[in-house]
């Protein structure tokens, strides 16, 4: 797992990215403390979005859900990180998942991979914290997610 970490800071190859966290998300169990946020800020950094950036921000959503439900401590720092971005407003992971929420949903694939697995880690992070949930609200995450779902 330490490989593939680093390999996946270090890459800029969409499918690169998306072997690299299909290899982290069958090994999550594996994988060292505070990883999550790794995974968390290079979602982050994915940036304007491709198909095959899609893909790969599946494969990194995909692992960051595993490692959540494994990791409590993880959960706890990215519950910290989320809510200093939306407090803050200085955008990164926000940002980068409302982007995604805006893609045109595609015929073959409406919700995507990639979405779904993005709500799932924004649910894991969520649940049972109101005062992170409001500061999402002020950020029209529920609409944008609701469009999507309903495209």
């Amino acid at each position: 797992p330490d490989t593939l970490l680093r390999t996946l800071q270090v890459t800029q190859e969409p499918k690169v990215i998306s072997w690299v966290a299909a290899g982290l998300e069958l090994e999550a169990n594996k994988i060292p403390k505070h990883a999550a946020l790794k995974l968390f800020q290079r979602f982050a950094e994915l940036g304007s979005w491709s198909e095959d950036k899609e893909e790969a921000a599946a494969g990194i959503l995909g692992a960051l859900g595993e490692l959540l439900q494994l990791q409590e401590e993880d959960k706890l720092t990215l519950r910290e990180w989320l809510h200093k971005e939306v407090a803050t407003g200085k955008l990164y992971w926000l940002r980068q998942f409302l982007s995604l929420m805006k893609q045109p949903a595609r015929p073959t694939a409406p919700l995507g991979a990639a979405v779904a697995r993005g709500c799932e880690v924004l649910e894991q992070l969520c649940r049972g914290q109101e005062e992170l949930t409001t500061l999402l609200h002020r950020h029209h995450v529920l609409v944008a997610v609701g469009n999507r779902l309903l495209a």
